[in-house]
């Protein structure tokens, strides 16, 4: 009733399944605009762009996040990373990321009266990150320290991750 042992060892042992386009190419799709009625004096900015973590290649695991976290910390536009953090400065928000297996999210909220502001500063970390090396390379860093000494502290966050590197390794 079970079928085939032979086919289901077969199948359990299949190799690797591609993951499909990368992050570039799926990037550059269309995007799909959505515009809520008002609820009241914030506007919301958020990009969802579906290359998150499971897109990474197989030798370079955390791309997504660097590529994300570096797109607000290493400047944007004709800004370095600290001169968009003092523009944002007097909007009193900032970005977030958000870096999930499928999807990686950027977020910015905003009072009305800093709506054009906002949006100039979305949309230059959205579509003309500068990827400063200096700052890359302190984030990638920054990143590692997270992973080696934050994440090996917390028994739970290690375990999860753990949990999911087994339950999603041929994802």
């Amino acid at each position: 009733p079970g079928g085939d042992p032979v086919i289901l060892l077969a199948l359990a042992c299949a190799p690797k399944v591609d993951r499909g386009p990368t992050l570039a190419q799926k990037v550059v799709d269309t995007p799909a605009w959505v515009e809520l009625p008002d609820q009241g004096p914030n506007v919301y900015y958020q990009a969802a762009i579906p290359a998150g973590s499971g897109y990474d290649p197989d030798d370079q695991h955390g791309l997504a996040a660097l590529t994300a976290i570096a797109m607000v910390e290493a400047g944007a536009g004709e800004r370095t990373g600290q001169e968009l953090r003092e523009a944002l400065f007097p909007t009193a928000n900032g970005f977030d990321v958000v870096v999930g297996r499928d999807h990686v999210d950027l977020r910015l909220r905003c009072h009305v009266d800093h709506a054009v502001l906002c949006a100039q500063l979305f949309a230059d970390v959205l579509v003309r990150p500068t990827f400063r090396p200096a700052d890359v390379e302190r984030l990638r860093d920054q990143a590692i320290l997270a992973v080696t000494d934050e994440l090996a502290a917390s028994e739970e966050a290690l375990g999860e991750e753990v949990f999911y590197a087994g339950l999603y390794a041929a994802h």
